[in-house]
């Protein structure tokens, strides 16, 4: 299973989309190094061959870093990758109904029933928590909000803290890690919700 993150050495790169050059469409490579000075990434493909390329230059190709993690019959799942085959999109959650050798069975909160090789599909992760981003179009009962303004906070304003709130129908409840929590509390409060 593998988490999105940024390029450090024993991560992995993937072409996902755009032209191939360095890595074929659809193939991993390990990063071996990455020279910042440089701008340059230096991955080891699956054939052995090394090959470096600078991230600038080339679109689509994104990293992860592979981790293993236990699946249980009722666990959550959210695809972080889009697979066309099975015409899931980025970030699509569904509950894992079976498992077995070689196949996961999840049942998407859409309705639909997908059945794959999550050695094959490898872009998925646990799905009981998802981003502001993520969460658009989406309504819970209940919702927490982390707002933690000493990690990207250029991202918080009045327009992620509406997001995030309203995706709340009965609850939401705030956290905040801040030293600017007085004007995150400020947009919290022009915000109207409307809670059914």
């Amino acid at each position: 299973m593998l988490g999105n993150l940024g390029f450090g050495s024993g991560s992995q790169a993937h072409l996902s989309r755009g032209k191939p050059g360095a890595l074929e469409r659809g193939s991993y490579a390990e990063v071996i190094a990455v020279d910042a000075k440089s701008n340059l990434i230096m991955v080891q493909k699956d054939t052995g061959d090394i090959v470096s390329y600078d991230p600038a230059r080339v679109r689509g190709i994104d990293a992860y870093r592979e981790a293993e993690k236990s699946l249980a019959i009722g666990d959550r799942l959210q695809m972080t990758a889009p697979y066309r085959d099975l015409d899931l999109p980025n970030r699509a959650i569904g509950t894992v109904e079976q498992i077995t050798n070689d196949e996961l069975t999840v049942r998407m909160d859409s309705g639909r029933t997908v059945t794959f090789d999550p050695h094959e599909m490898r872009h998925f992760d646990h799905g009981y928590a998802v981003t502001s981003h993520s969460s658009h179009g989406l309504t819970a009962e209940h919702v927490l909000v982390n707002i933690d303004t000493e990690m990207h906070s250029n991202l918080i304003n009045a327009r992620f803290a509406y997001v995030s709130v309203s995706r709340g129908s009965h609850s939401a409840q705030i956290f905040i890690r801040s030293r600017r929590s007085r004007e995150v509390q400020g947009w919290l409060l022009c915000q109207p919700l409307k809670l059914q």
